[in-house]
């Protein structure tokens, strides 16, 4: 019984801890973005990137979603894509696509210093993976795009 109850208590401390964990990396970042958008610094962003993003048909706005979990990574840019999500009311294939990119070259700088440690060429690494989520997003597009398509040529 002793060893049942230290389980749950030890459980609910790591749950609490990666919460707090998480908290400590979210809101500084969400203020952080709520701050570039007061200044207009994330309209620059995404009149930098709006070649990427036409390339995904995705709007310009989604540039900072993508920017988030690419160099936060999943985890941490969660708040950032799902808030933006939310705000800028993306459409699902829009939400797949950015999923997509982010899925494939998340966490470009946090990994690659990983990689630095097994003697593993940085740039090589992270132009491989973020060329790779960018053709496998445009992909994923062109097959929305041809589905869509024939969709509206049956109706």
């Amino acid at each position: 019984m002793e060893n049942i109850y230290f389980f749950i208590c030890s459980t609910i401390k790591d749950c609490i801890l990666q919460v707090l964990q998480l908290a400590i990396v979210i809101i500084p970042i969400s203020i952080l973005v709520e701050i570039f958008n007061r200044f207009g610094i994330i309209d620059k962003i995404s009149l930098k990137t709006e070649k990427i993003t036409k390339l995904l048909s995705l709007p310009k706005e989604a540039a900072i979603t993508c920017f988030a979990g690419i160099f936060l990574g999943i985890l941490s840019g969660s708040g950032i894509i799902l808030g933006t999500i939310k705000e800028k009311g993306l459409e699902k294939h829009e939400v797949e696509t950015i999923f997509i990119l982010v899925g494939i070259c998340h966490s470009i700088i946090e990994e690659n210093i990983i990689f630095i440690g097994f003697g593993g060429n940085v740039l090589i690494i992270a132009l491989v993976r973020f060329f790779a989520g960018v053709l496998s997003a445009y992909v994923w597009q062109l097959i929305f795009i041809k589905n869509h398509s024939l969709l509206l040529v049956k109706k």
